[in-house]
């Protein structure tokens, strides 16, 4: 738990080559520095994170997929950083243009410590016995 990688702002639509040349420039470096002896990168179930070119690409370049079940944000990390981030812009950055917005999304990306990255990451131990009361339905958290 080595905290959050380096920060990638894009326009338009992303598809699975876009996603690709993000992961090269960011996910490789940051896994490469943080993580030597080996790492897990958990993702979502979106299309382009599945792909096959998305597979084979991860796979040639070493990068190892946690698999999540599909439709199971309470299982995902991420979700609870982008919940974060939401409520940091809606609440205390108020962009009124486009500008602001991403500096609002550079202000919290650098206030992600390795501290509140494991935080995010340790949650998921109170919300898997949730998950699996459950019977695999959403937890509640």
């Amino acid at each position: 738990m080595n905290g959050a990688t380096s920060l990638a702002i894009f326009t338009g639509i992303m598809n699975s080559t876009a996603y690709q040349r993000i992961l090269q420039k960011h996910l490789k470096p940051f896994v490469r520095k943080a993580y030597p002896g080996g790492h897990r990168f958990w993702q979502d179930n979106d299309p382009k994170h599945v792909s096959k070119s998305t597979k084979a690409w991860m796979e040639e370049n070493n990068i190892h997929h946690f698999p999540t079940p599909a439709e199971s944000p309470d299982m995902n990390v991420i979700e609870n950083v982008w919940a974060d981030l939401k409520y940091h812009i809606r609440r205390r950055v108020k962009p009124q243009n486009k500008a602001q917005l991403i500096h609002g999304i550079k202000d919290y990306w650098s206030s992600l410590t390795v501290e509140k990255c494991q935080r995010f990451i340790k949650h998921i131990f109170k919300v898997i016995p949730a998950v699996i009361l459950r019977k695999g339905a959403a937890s509640g958290y």
